[in-house]
């Protein structure tokens, strides 16, 4: 039974990363766009890219992109807490 909840845990939190890259793209494209006007750049590691445009979508996206996974995966562990009584394989109460 451990083996099967390892498993199903690691399907959720693979879906939930999934999606978290899916909401981050359009969260981050609309950020860009409603900071700077303009739309995000293609490709920050082309050298025609400013280092300052390419550091802040770097930086822009990985914030973004953290915050979204961690709101993802802590709802899915509530679900799974929810359907099970008790935290996915992986996880302790703090």
């Amino acid at each position: 039974m451990a083996e099967s909840n390892n498993v199903a845990w690691k399907a959720v939190a693979t879906g939930g990363a999934v999606a978290a890259t899916f909401v981050t793209r359009k969260a981050v494209a609309g950020v860009w766009k409603a900071a700077t006007g303009g739309a995000p750049p293609e490709h920050p590691e082309n050298p025609d890219t400013t280092w300052a445009q390419a550091l802040a979508w770097a930086m822009l996206t990985g914030a973004i992109a953290g915050a979204v996974r961690l709101l993802i995966t802590r709802k899915a562990a509530s679900s799974w807490r929810s359907a099970t009584g008790q935290l996915p394989p992986g996880l302790t109460a703090s």
